[in-house]
């Protein structure tokens, strides 16, 4: 049983109600007791065998792992997150802190591992949310170099990290450990829209050296193919939504593609001809978000109460985080 409905009704026979049930929910979601257990466990084999704790997790003789995997917390991050259990067992000093291990050294199962700790929901700013259940999931890497290759073209001011458009024509072979191609290949899958000039700061790195390494990266796409491609402008699909009548019309899951929201991306809400809401995960700019509406408290201390407002063309409550100036709350 979740919980005990009605607490608040002295007619309501609680007792009886929970007699159809074996157990409450949080005695089978986890076991606090068994974790403060484990922890002084594998504490002891710590100080008193001289274990190291890599041994005992490799060993697998603890029913709960120690350390922590992309999405799921072990013990002793879990242990850094809760209050110690005073009982007579305890040995564990007040002040000793459980090491971090098995820190993920490849740059993606960082990003994977940093990314499960938020919640999913926006509107939620608790880290790792015990109400929103559902899995934070990754953005797919963008294996296209078209996107890439239009927002390169549109870069016309050269920045101050030796810029790719200075050096277009140089022929020069910058010399990169494997390890930052790997993690440059890393934030170029998961941020290809970036230009140069902005991945360069993400990476440390000069820009024109990002450049080389992003045309390896986007083969068929030559300096002077994508400094032509400057002035070329992108012709995104028909923007229509049919999401205006709530009685006719059916939400979809926010959309969580690589690139822009169209045909191509195989976008739910461009599919589903709906706007793309706050949980979606393209862009601020993309053109199928909603923008909210511009209106002005009047004298009477009343919004939004004429045709005018674009949320009440499409029957929409406002939105405190888009519509700036109406005061809606």
């Amino acid at each position: 049983m979740a919980f005990i409905p009605y607490a608040d009704d002295q007619t309501f026979n609680q007792v009886d109600h929970s007699s159809w049930y074996e157990s409450f929910s949080w005695q089978e979601d986890f076991d606090p007791d068994l974790q403060i257990i484990l922890l002084e466990t594998s504490y002891r084999l710590r100080t008193r065998h001289s274990l190291e704790y890599e041994d005992i997790e490799e060993c697998n003789v603890l029913p709960l792992k120690l350390s922590s995997s992309p999405g799921k917390l072990g013990l002793f991050a879990i242990s850094r997150r809760r209050d110690r259990l005073i009982w007579v067992g305890n040995s564990i000093p007040a002040d000793y802190v459980f090491p971090s291990m098995n820190l993920p050294s490849n740059l993606l199962q960082r990003f994977q591992c940093v990314n499960s700790l938020f919640c999913p929901n926006l509107n939620c700013v608790e880290p790792l949310c015990g109400v929103h259940v559902e899995p934070n999931a990754m953005t797919p890497p963008s294996i296209s170099s078209k996107q890439a290759t239009q927002t390169w073209g549109d870069v016309e001011t050269p920045c101050e990290r030796q810029c790719f458009l200075a050096a277009a024509t140089s022929r020069e072979i910058p010399c990169w450990t494997n390890s930052e191609i790997e993690s440059f290949r890393v934030i170029f899958e998961v941020t290809s829209s970036l230009s140069p000039c902005d991945l360069s700061v993400l990476c440390s790195k000069p820009c024109s050296e990002v450049y080389h390494y992003g045309n390896l990266l986007s083969p068929g796409h030559s300096a002077g193919t994508l400094v032509k491609a400057r002035n070329a402008k992108y012709k995104q699909n028909a923007v229509e939504f049919y999401d205006d009548d709530c009685n006719q019309f059916t939400p979809n899951e926010p959309c969580r593609h690589s690139g822009p929201c169209d045909t191509a991306s195989s976008c739910p809400c461009f599919q589903n001809g709906a706007h793309c809401q706050r949980n979606c995960h393209c862009s601020s700019k993309c053109p199928r978000r909603l923008r909210g509406c511009r209106c002005s408290t009047g004298k009477s201390g009343v919004s939004c109460a004429t045709a005018k407002c674009h949320c009440v063309e499409s029957r929409r409550e406002c939105d405190p985080e888009l519509c700036l100036s109406c005061g809606c709350k």
